[in-house]
């Protein structure tokens, strides 16, 4: 397959895939099977299980209604103190995304560089 193109799974594939899997086949095994690779196998899986994602723009993220705040020893999605963008977060102690701590590792700033 050409990097960069996305492949259209038929639902046929889908159920195969999760009956494999189902069977304790391996992803590397499953993507020869289906003719693609490991991590594509790995992304469809997590889909279908819903526990995928989809990335959304900047813009439609700031549209949608912020969610439900998780239980504050619980993983859960969280609005970063920087960029006001909502991540995964570990925990409650975890307010800063990832990509603003790199970005102050690199400007050796402390949090929220402007």
């Amino acid at each position: 397959m050409t990097a960069g193109i996305r492949r259209l799974w038929t639902p046929e594939e889908d159920q195969q895939m999760l009956d494999w899997r189902a069977e304790g086949r391996t992803m590397v095994w499953i993507g020869a099977q289906l003719a693609s690779n490991h991590p594509s196998i790995s992304t469809r899986l997590a889909i279908l299980n819903g526990q995928g994602h989809v990335r959304l723009s900047r813009t439609q993220q700031k549209a949608l209604p912020p969610p439900p705040p998780p239980h504050p020893s619980k993983p859960g999605l969280r609005k970063c103190l920087c960029c006001g963008l909502t991540f995964p977060s570990s925990h409650a102690g975890n307010r800063i995304c990832w990509r603003c701590k790199q970005r102050s590792v690199s400007d050796n700033h402390r949090f929220c560089p402007g």
